[in-house]
């Protein structure tokens, strides 16, 4: 009987952490990730709408445009998972072995290697992408971080658990923000891709815990297809997701902003609507 007490102890404990940890995630799904720049989220297709911006914006099809030079451009569903499901193939998962204690070490992979797929963005030359692998009690997670192209990474010397992702002790000069270095064809498909790719890295070797949210998500149509509303000076990435855990169907709106030509982006994560539903009863 006390062994069943304890055992029941322990699993309500883990559940309150996974609880905790998720509500940690800054939004967007980006931990420890992109800064916030440019306009503020909730105003950015505001101001989008009031531009009176008469020439129709770069890169966009013709016709797309209306009379203030605004576009809004929709991409299906099928097309944003096929390139999460090449990205997480074309990444090797490597073996995930139990740690007692925390543990910090090089990601075994070039995570450079996830942006070949992606034909409209690029990194800047001069550097690569390299990540911490983050195992602890509660799941795992990857920390990427860009560094200069001829810059040696070793693992931290961690016995601890962080607290959160920036506690993580980088190299010197590496930058979490991924996305100040990424460069693009400025296109609508451009910044969807940037999107994607940005939360895509932390889905890298996840495990447990950090599944939940964006990695374990659906893409939706409904109650709109992905999409990018553009103009002469911003882009706004729109996507809405589906989340089935512990009984409950939960739809996730994600939001980034652009500044044209720069894709160094500003994020948003909105809870649109939360309802018990039986498909995935299982809460881990």
């Amino acid at each position: 009987m006390k062994n069943m007490q304890r055992t029941g102890i322990c699993i309500v404990m883990a559940c309150v952490a996974g609880m905790l940890l998720l509500a940690a995630t800054p939004a967007g799904g980006y931990p420890g990730g992109a800064l916030d720049r440019g306009l503020p989220v909730g105003q950015a297709e505001e101001s989008i709408a009031r531009t009176g911006v008469t020439t129709p914006p770069a890169a966009v099809p013709a016709g797309s445009a209306d009379s203030n030079g605004t576009a809004v451009v929709f991409f299906s569903a099928g097309e944003v998972e096929d390139l999460r499901d090449a990205t997480r193939n074309t990444i090797t998962p490597f073996a995930i072995e139990y740690f007692e204690n925390t543990s910090v070490i090089v990601c075994p992979n070039n995570l450079s290697d996830a942006l070949a797929l992606y034909t409209r963005i690029r990194l800047k030359d001069g550097y690569r992408i390299e990540g911490h692998w983050v195992y602890d009690t509660m799941g795992a997670y990857t920390v990427p971080f860009v560094v200069e192209h001829n810059m040696t990474v070793s693992s931290p010397a961690i016995t601890d658990a962080p607290a959160f992702p920036d506690d993580i002790r980088l190299p010197e000069g590496a930058d979490t923000n991924i996305s100040r270095y990424l460069e693009g064809d400025d296109s609508p498909e451009s910044y969807l891709q940037a999107s994607v790719f940005l939360r895509e890295l932390y889905a890298i070797n996840a495990w447990w815990h950090a599944w939940l949210g964006w990695p374990q998500q659906t893409v939706l149509e409904s109650p709109e297809r992905p999409k990018v509303v553009i103009n002469s000076t911003h882009a706004v990435v729109t996507i809405y997701t589906e989340e089935l855990y512990c009984g409950y169907r939960t739809v996730t709106r994600y939001t980034d902003t652009y500044s044209r030509g720069s894709y160094e982006v500003a994020d948003d994560r909105d809870r649109i609507s939360e309802e018990e539903n039986a498909s995935m009863p299982i809460c881990y």
